[in-house]
């Protein structure tokens, strides 16, 4: 795990579970589905000294969308109860104060009622290139200073590459 700084997003761990969360609400998935989808594809944190940045950072995200379930509600407050993820910040010279008031500011916002509960639209990405490999197409150039080289008019050629 990469960290950066003592927040609850300074890490990769955090932000790669709140990012695969919010896209497999993004591609339509209820709350269970993509809860289900997360856990088959990042399961591998359960177990781990990853697994409290697991759970805070979906228990987190699901409290922003409205979503937040008791079972990771209950998982995410157990661990902070635990102090969990605090390792990496014990050898620092705060002894893991910043990590220890991000972890009081998570449980004070679970504790809160969660807001309604988010719509997520399905992202629709921009139209794909039809040109092939190696395709030649011809732009007919024109504007006011071609005409003083005499180019106004004239073709040039393009060819997609790689």
């Amino acid at each position: 795990m990469g960290a950066w700084s003592s927040s609850l997003y300074g890490n990769d761990t955090t932000l790669d579970v709140k990012d695969a969360y919010t896209s497999f609400l993004e591609k339509q998935l209820s709350n269970e589905e993509a809860y289900e989808k997360l856990l088959e594809s990042m399961g591998e944190m359960i177990g781990t000294d990853e697994e409290p940045l697991f759970w805070y950072a979906l228990a987190e995200t699901q409290w922003k969308c409205g979503r937040l379930t008791p079972e990771v509600k209950e998982k995410a407050l157990g661990w902070i109860d635990k102090k969990g993820g605090i390792e990496p910040w014990l050898d620092n010279d705060g002894k893991g104060t910043g990590w220890l008031k991000t972890l009081d500011k998570l449980r004070e916002k679970l504790e809160t009622p969660q807001r309604k509960e988010k719509r997520f639209r399905k992202k629709i990405f921009p139209y794909q290139n039809p040109w092939n490999i190696n395709d030649v197409y011809a732009y007919r150039i024109h504007g006011e200073c071609l005409k003083y080289h005499n180019l106004c008019g004239k073709y040039i050629l393009i060819q997609k590459r790689n």
